[in-house]
């Protein structure tokens, strides 16, 4: 049976809105559904293989702030070598504890520089403890989690914690603090850093999606998940197998596959223009015909999850 494990994050609202009780509907709304993307895009960087579900499990008004508090369940995931050996491991918690580190990494740079994405002048060199930062020639060098400075440097992510923290950035709405109760991790994210990030989404322009039948070959199998990672000639990626028929077969044991084996797959990309280019986002496959076995050597490469 798959475990599955659950955590908590609050978003809390300050400022006279919140006080008198007066946030919009629709303000909220795109709040929430700006930070249930944002959560499904970091756990997409950092841990794509896993799962992740967000619900609003309450909302409260309490000391004049508003707290919408939400819930993450997923299935916990490990990287493992062929030996059995177990090189990273990630749950829920460990996701809220990595966005939350990622929005610091974010609000730092606006306040050094104004903007949430890296420029020219932005160094970072690798160190034992995690990447070392300057976000300016001036500025004092910071140490941050590798995973979360990788995820601090989408931009797709911008764009979703633009709508989350900016969608109340001009309606009397001080700051909004998430807070991950079960670590005791939290951060304010002020009006100012949350109008910088909502002005991202203007260099963000998305597209209709793109559909397509390929063979893809097959190059890692999560048992536990509808989410596998393929290859198409040189590109690897992961995608979740959205044909229920297909799955249910595998589930029942009346088809097998390993790494190498082909399919013919009709996929469904998200595209967008990013700053001018042209970038692919999540990919699903919609429908799974005509699996076929080849040969295959595994490379060291193809033995890592």
């Amino acid at each position: 049976m798959t475990q599955h494990t659950s955590t908590t994050v609050e978003l809390r609202y300050a400022g006279n809105a919140a006080k008198s009780r007066s946030l919009g509907v629709k303000a909220l709304s795109s709040s929430l559904s700006g930070f249930s993307d944002a959560v499904g895009e970091y756990s997409d960087i950092v841990r794509p293989l896993m799962n992740l579900d967000v619900a609003v499990d309450a909302m409260r008004t309490k000391r004049g702030v508003f707290t919408a508090a939400l819930t993450l369940q997923g299935e916990p995931v490990a990287i493992v070598r062929s030996s059995g050996e177990v090189v990273a491991s990630a749950d829920v918690t460990d996701i809220a504890i990595g966005l939350i580190e990622t929005i610091g990494i974010f609000r730092a740079r606006v306040l050094v520089t104004g903007d949430p994405m890296p420029n020219s002048s932005e160094k970072a060199v690798l160190t034992e403890d995690g990447v070392e930062v300057r976000f300016s020639d001036q500025a004092t060098p910071v140490t941050v989690d590798l995973a979360a400075y990788t995820a601090s440097k989408s931009i797709r992510l911008a764009k979703y914690l633009g709508r989350a923290f900016g969608s109340f950035a001009d309606i009397d709405v001080d700051s909004v603090t998430i807070c991950a109760p079960d670590s005791g991790e939290s951060l304010d994210v002020p009006a100012g850093v949350a109008r910088a990030l909502r002005d991202v989404e203007d260099l963000v322009e998305v597209y209709k999606p793109l559909i397509e039948t390929k063979q893809l070959q097959i190059d890692t199998i999560q048992f536990s998940s509808d989410k596998w990672r393929f290859k198409d000639g040189d590109d690897k990626f992961y995608a979740r197998i959205a044909d229920a028929k297909f799955l249910a077969q595998w589930d029942r044991g009346e088809m097998s596959f390993k790494n190498g084996d082909t399919l013919n797959a009709v996929v469904r990309t998200e595209r967008a223009s990013i700053g001018g280019t042209l970038t692919l986002g999540e990919r699903m496959i919609l429908k799974v015909s005509k699996p076929h076995a080849v040969l295959f050597q595994p490379s060291i490469d193809d033995l890592l999850v």
